[in-house]
């Protein structure tokens, strides 16, 4: 069985439009949908649970936190009470577009070496989006920091096929540039994945120990990709899986001002964690340059 879970927070339209689409592309799979809700409004979660109540057929399961303690912390909790050996961590703005070929993707995902297995990520405004391919290093998150890579995927084609030749003769951050290498591949190892969908072993995502409930938002899928990779796991980008998302459909109705503090936050306790020495301070200035821009 796979348990799909998905963290929702004051968005129950998109989420139930994108349950609807979904699980028409899955309906051949043993599975339950799991839904975690980061303490909504009443009248969000009435939304929620009428549409649970009318469609039973969905093996849909509801956790309704008392406190928003994150994304991470809400995926965890999903974890907990799920009884498949596979979990999906799939946005609650995500619509599966592509499923094939469970039994091969279930025997990589169930590998002794296998750590998380991403999927193929389409953003409705700017096309496909890099799933992995960072090697969390010093450059790249200096690179991140300046949101390079978003202003690359906004170029134009040509530009962008002259930029990679640049960057392929001095060697510049080659890993980003190729993250977008995996759409034509079965599987494509990468060190990041990121956290809008990917599926890993369940019994694996304890022993790690999960999501880092430090991380409220952003930051914490690369957090968990880096421990399974220290670890000696083989993170994979599938092209098996294909979804569709929007970007930023929740967040969006935040405050700006509020979620690049949140931002801020996560990269410099990410960077703390992980890098030591001149690279950390250097990355933490420049952070705390970069967080008001971008």
């Amino acid at each position: 069985m796979i348990s799909i879970i998905s963290v929702h927070y004051n968005n129950p339209k998109i989420l139930i439009d994108s349950i609807n689409f979904s699980l028409k592309k899955i309906n051949n799979t043993i599975y339950e949908y799991i839904i975690v809700d980061n303490n909504s409004t009443i009248e969000n979660i009435d939304v929620i649970e009428k549409f649970i109540k009318e469609n039973k057929n969905y093996n849909i399961r509801l956790v309704k936190s008392i406190f928003n303690y994150g994304f991470g912390d809400g995926c965890n909790k999903g974890a907990e009470i799920a009884i498949g050996e596979i979990l999906w961590f799939l946005n609650s703005d995500a619509w599966i577009i592509k499923f094939e070929n469970l039994k091969i993707l279930k025997k990589k995902i169930l590998d002794n070496k296998s750590g998380l297995v991403g999927t193929v990520v389409i953003d409705e405004n700017i096309g496909l989006t890099p799933q992995g391919g960072s090697d969390m290093s010093f450059v790249s998150l200096l690179l991140s920091s300046f949101r390079l890579g978003k202003l690359y995927r906004s170029m134009p084609e040509e530009l962008q096929k002259l930029i990679n030749y640049f960057t392929k003769k001095l060697s510049i951050n080659e890993n980003y540039i190729s993250s977008l290498d995996y759409f034509n591949l079965d599987f494509k190892e990468s060190i990041g994945i990121s956290g809008a969908s990917f599926l890993i072993e369940k019994k694996k995502f304890f022993e790690i120990g999960g999501f880092d409930r430090n991380f409220f938002l952003y930051d914490e899928d690369a957090d968990l990709s880096l421990r399974l990779y220290k670890d000696k796991f083989i993170n994979h980008i599938t092209n098996l899986i294909h979804v569709k998302t929007i970007t930023s459909s929740t967040t969006s109705n935040l405050n700006s001002i509020e979620l690049k503090k949140i931002k801020k936050k996560s990269r410099i306790y990410f960077i703390n964690k992980h890098f030591f020495g001149v690279k950390k301070y250097i990355l933490i200035l420049i952070t705390n340059i970069t967080w008001r821009l971008f």
